[in-house]
């Protein structure tokens, strides 16, 4: 019979059997064959493949028939004496349950270390479907192309259905949950703790970046619940990186309301890169609460292919697409929107002062919505 979780009274072998889909009848076999990698058919570091008994360890890369993150199953996480590359924690490793290991003797072996067992009992109360650690990342969809100064990424933190602080022989009350932010420096480095008791992960975590990385790697690591927040050990399957495209320029911001913009120029109905374009740091684009934008464009005069019209004067016609951002939570939709523009322009204005602003309301922006972070601009300028 399969069961979600498995009875702690009157186990049955091929209950275990049926619930973590084995084809086999032998006990050991549930234990320790591999459904995927391991070595020799093996999940684990065993006599069977080379191993001393007191080993037991989880083969990097092998993963059993069973769950490894049900609570109650023929393993235990503990932190060894290795440290995460990165952030310098001990890393918590899998292995085998022990048995003490006084002076029993398997297989005609006398063992007085604790050593790794195989027994029914193991699986009482253990749960296929218990979740895995994770992160997950994706990069602020309105930065792309932008300075990483303000830029954010987001993260979402589960420790799984693991108790990790009981392998310490601690409480939820003692520890917290974190993730470890860092780029390619130790300066760098950020830490980042949730909430108390450490019962739960973090949502929806925005980190910002130090200047100068291009990738945003996150480790989920338990804390001490202590005045410093001693870190006690890398949760594996948790590391999570995201490349960052910083492209030119400098994002900016107004009231909270980030905002990104592109530049091209329609050629026979088609758009390609406008060159000799460009746009000045401070102000470069806002838009406020209420709406209201303003964008300067900065003209390059010896490349920028604009023909003055009579007597010196005309006009650049620009159509510039808007799109409203609402928040991750939720999923709401973005909101689109047109503005096209007729900016008159002289050959002093372009000569002398090289730029010139496009300034309106997105279309769509109700100032009076709390969700919105912001909009995102892409400036089509018609020759």
């Amino acid at each position: 019979m399969i069961y979600e979780t498995l009875p702690t009274t009157n186990l049955r072998a091929d209950d275990i059997r049926d619930t973590i889909g084995i084809a086999s009848n032998n006990l050991s076999h549930y234990i320790v064959k591999a459904k995927t990698g391991g070595k020799d058919g093996y999940a684990f570091r065993i006599k069977e493949n080379g191993y001393p008994r007191t080993d037991g360890e989880l083969i990097d890369g092998a993963e059993p028939y069973f769950n490894i993150y049900s609570n109650f199953s023929p393993v235990e996480w503990l932190p060894s004496s290795s440290k995460g590359a990165a952030t310098g924690y001990p890393i918590f490793k899998c292995r085998l349950k022990r048995h003490p290991g006084t002076n029993i003797v398997i297989d005609g072996e006398t063992i007085t270390s604790a050593c790794y067992c195989f027994n029914l009992g193991l699986f009482a109360g253990y749960r296929h479907g218990a979740d895995a650690p994770s992160v997950t990342g994706e990069q602020d969809q309105y930065v792309n192309g932008l300075d990483i100064a303000n830029a954010k990424v987001y993260f979402s933190f589960s420790p799984g259905s693991t108790y990790w602080y009981k392998a310490l022989g601690l409480t939820a009350a003692d520890c917290r949950y974190g993730l470890f932010v860092y780029g390619k420096t130790d300066k760098e480095q950020q830490v980042f703790l949730g909430s108390n008791p450490a019962s739960a992960g973090m949502e929806l975590i925005a980190v910002n970046p130090v200047q100068g990385a291009d990738v945003c790697t996150v480790q989920g690591a338990l804390f001490r619940n202590d005045a410093a927040n001693t870190p006690l050990g890398e949760i594996p399957g948790t590391l999570f990186s995201v490349s960052l495209d910083v492209g030119n320029g400098e994002l900016t911001e107004d009231n909270k309301r980030f905002k990104g913009i592109s530049f091209s120029r329609n050629v026979s109905g088609s758009t390609e890169p406008l060159p000799g374009l460009s746009y000045k740091k401070n102000p470069r684009a806002t838009v406020n609460q209420w709406g209201q934008f303003s964008i300067r464009v900065d003209l390059d005069p010896n490349t920028f292919p604009w023909i003055p019209g009579p007597e010196g004067s005309g006009e650049i016609w620009c159509t510039l697409k808007t799109t409203i951002l609402r928040p991750r939570p939720g999923n709401l939709p973005e909101i689109t929107g047109t503005i096209v523009q007729a900016y008159g322009i002289t050959d002093d204005d372009f000569y002398n002062d090289h730029y010139f602003v496009l300034s309106g309301t997105v279309p769509g922006w109700d100032s009076a919505n709390e969700t919105y972070v912001g909009a995102k601009f892409e400036l089509i300028i018609n020759q």
